[in-house]
């Protein structure tokens, strides 16, 4: 379907155009482990350099890892068992990543120069990257991080390292708390000290526990702080037996029976430490632990590190024994030095994410995976239903898979949602809605899933996200918002919003968003269109089947709780627009012989449309009675300079690069490219974004000179012998597209 704008002409302007409803069952969603073997390779996509550490999203779907090199972060992703690069470089350098799952951010620590560095990564809907600055001042490095999980009013975590001075020196250690605020902390005593990593015991009244080295006694060291936020020191440990440092400790999560830390570092073995400060050597060896971690359910720990010649430790640890199992002999052979290690959540504790210099690998408790776990988790807001119509339409005719209007009409997306714990309704807790709705809608770019750039100017007709949400009040107070692009009468226009319910025996809600697109709205004609609905409205593969389409997604989500969201997906189509505006009437006195005499006043011409296209004109012969001048004595040329560093010679034959008094026609009703249209060669030339101008407010428009219209000078050459009279011609002006 083709939608037909605007036509306007100087003495003729010619304008051409060569141009349900989907049900579904609640969300379930289902994680398993198979038995496996004690190590398995993971080295799909790993970079070379090797990673130092690395930290498990609370959802165990991806982990994130760092090189202690540089600000590269990479993203291990479960579903696929491989890496990639999840950053570029920040020019930072990374030492330490760890989750909190209190805020659902990841904490990275290290240094910038010469001054320790903190950045905070929360996914969310909406992802956020924080710069947290330099901590509290001066020179040094943050080597290890530790949430406060929640606990402390609104302490973050504990970054340790060392102040610098040339070799390593005074131990550092600093909280970071709410309103972006660093709080160093005292009380090391006066050696020369640093530390490298931090753990907590909440069942201690909160106590963290530093380790690291005293380098004037060659020895390991422990510190311990009362509580989060707790700004001086206890010495808990000092020179720990055969230990020259201590790298690495972790406490026991599950402290009703197990209260106790694992201690380690170089050429000292694995030792206990409980909360009050025993501690017992367990396991003897002559290499390096580099990092610790307890599954999340206190069952057992697994240890990394290499022998002290640079071959790879890998170690388990039970709850409760006096003992670690070496497991190295199933690392597979030539295997480094390994680094750190997260162990994935609850729906499977015994297996971890492994990564070192030499590669990544996954870490189980034995041959058999013992506390392997089936877990249906249903506590979702749950979509029955998904649709699109137009608002004025009374039946409700479902829109989804066909193209739409752009401008006038007002186009409605709704859903069905759910979302209930425990038979108890979760949308409203007496004083604000938990639930949220996000609606993403992009265009495809001809594929079957993929989302287009839309952060720019450049692609701001591509993709929208508006949300509805409820302030105060109940379902009667809802509230709505355009999120990305800021509405204007080129793009989207947020119309309304609407929750409705509950309804119906399950406690739905209806929720609905109109908008109205703007005529530069991203055309997508239905050209793949022929899929229909995809049957399966969770599967973002399977609903996007339609090419050249919008896609969309609607999520629902709990505000307090990121984790328990659902997304729905499907598309539509939206017609292509074209509009063309010319005015001016050339005119001039020119008696016979004259040669290229300039035409006044100049034309200009204003034109855009929702997809790519070009622009051409022609002109017919001038002819007084019966006498005739030919249009191949009629030149054109576009008026001003293409931009600097744009080449636009291939995108118009009617450049001043053709000749001082612009290019002849090639006979009556031949055309002349004006934008976008290279008719000397084929295949015919269609302009990329944004110089096609199809996107509102870009940084390029599609018109020659850069400014708010296209301008042609014309000139004429009068042939000696012509016959007096006044003669007049029609030029016609055509947008298109193929």
């Amino acid at each position: 379907m083709k939608n037909i704008r605007k036509i306007l002409a100087i003495s003729v302007v010619t304008l051409m155009v060569c141009a349900s409803i989907a049900i579904v069952l609640p969300n379930i969603t289902v994680t398993a482990e198979d038995s496996a073997k004690p190590v398995a390779e993971l080295n799909n996509g790993y970079p070379g350099g090797g990673m130092k550490k690395v930290a498990w999203h609370e959802n165990g779907d991806y982990a994130l890892a760092v090189n202690g090199i540089n600000g590269e972060i990479w993203k291990y992703t479960r579903a696929t068992t491989s890496w990639s690069l999840f950053n570029p470089d920040t020019g930072d350098i990374y030492h330490d990543v760890a989750f909190d799952d209190f805020y659902g951010s990841f904490y990275f620590v290290g240094s910038r120069g010469a001054s320790p560095i903190a950045w905070l990564y929360n996914p969310g809907f909406d992802p956020v990257w924080q710069d947290l600055g330099s901590g509290a001042g001066g020179s040094g490095v943050f080597y290890g991080v530790e949430p406060c999980h929640g606990y402390g009013d609104g302490y973050y975590f504990l970054a340790v390292g060392q102040n610098s001075g040339g070799i390593p020196d005074d131990a550092r250690a600093e909280w970071y708390s709410t309103g972006f605020s660093w709080q160093m902390i005292t009380g090391f005593e006066n050696y020369t000290e640093y530390m490298t990593d931090a753990t907590w015991d909440y069942e201690n009244v909160g106590s963290y526990y530093m380790v690291g080295k005293n380098i004037d006694y060659g020895q390991g060291i422990a510190y311990r702080l009362d509580n989060p936020g707790h700004l001086t020191t206890f010495k808990y440990i000092g020179g720990s037996p055969g230990m020259s440092e201590i790298t690495a400790i972790d406490w026991c999560p599950d402290y009703a029976t197990y209260n106790y830390a694992l201690m380690t570092g170089t050429g000292g073995g694995v030792w206990k430490l409980d909360n009050i400060g025993d501690i017992e050597l367990i396991y003897s060896f002559n290499g390096t632990v580099y990092d610790i971690e307890w599954a999340p359910d206190g069952s057992m720990a697994i240890l990394v590190g290499d022998d002290g010649a640079g071959n790879g430790v890998l170690y388990h640890h039970y709850a409760g024994d006096n003992g670690v199992n070496d497991m190295s002999g199933d690392l597979a052979s030539g295997t480094s030095t390994l680094y750190g290690v997260s162990v994935k959540g609850w729906t499977s504790p015994s297996s971890g994410l492994v990564v070192g210099t030499g590669g990544a690998l996954g870490s189980y408790l034995g041959n058999s995976d013992g506390l392997t776990k089936l877990t249906v988790n249903a506590a979702f807001p749950h979509m029955f239903a998904i649709d699109m119509w137009d608002m004025n339409d009374g039946g409700q005719v479902s829109t989804l898979n066909t193209p739409v209007q752009v401008v006038g009409d007002t186009y409605t997306f709704y859903t069905e949602v759910n979302y209930t714990i425990g038979g108890v309704d979760q949308f409203f807790d007496g004083i604000n809605n938990n639930t949220f709705l996000n609606l993403t809608a992009w265009f495809d770019d001809g594929a079957v899933s993929l989302t287009p750039p839309a952060s720019d100017d450049v692609h701001r007709t591509r993709k929208f996200v508006a949300r509805v949400y409820e302030e105060v009040g109940g379902p009667a107070g809802v509230t709505g918002e355009i999120i990305y692009p800021d509405s204007t009468t080129n793009e989207f226009v947020f119309h309304s919003v609407g929750c409705s319910g509950p309804f119906g025996v399950d406690t739905r809600y209806a929720f609905w968003i109109n908008v109205t697109f703007g005529p530069q709205t991203r055309a997508a004609d239905g050209t793949g269109f022929g899929g229909g609905p995809s049957g399966d409205i969770h599967d973002d593969i399977s609903s996007f089947n339609d090419l050249n389409s919008w896609n969309f997604a609607m999520t629902v989500y709990d505000n307090d709780f990121s984790g328990a969201s659902n997304t729905t997906y499907e598309e539509f189509g939206i017609n292509m627009a074209t509009n063309i505006t010319a005015a001016g009437m050339p005119s001039v006195n020119a008696p016979p012989g004259s040669v290229s005499r300039l035409l006044a006043p100049n034309s200009f011409i204003t034109y855009s449309a929702n997809t790519p296209y070009y622009v051409n004109v022609s002109i017919e012969d001038l002819t007084s009675g019966g006498n005739t001048i030919f249009a191949t004595y009629v030149n054109a040329s576009l008026v001003g300079a293409y931009p600097a560093g744009f080449n636009y010679d291939p995108y118009t034959e009617l450049n001043a690069s053709w000749g001082v008094f612009g290019r002849a026609f090639g006979g009556a009703g031949q055309e002349r490219m004006v934008w976008g249209n290279d008719s000397i060669a084929a295949p015919n030339h269609l302009l990329p974004e944004p110089n096609n101008g199809t996107s509102a407010h870009g940084p390029i428009y599609s018109n020659f000179d850069g400014y708010g219209a296209t301008e042609l000078n014309w000139w004429v050459n009068v042939p000696a012998g012509t016959n007096e009279g006044i003669y007049q011609s029609t030029i016609t002006f055509k947008i298109g597209f193929y």
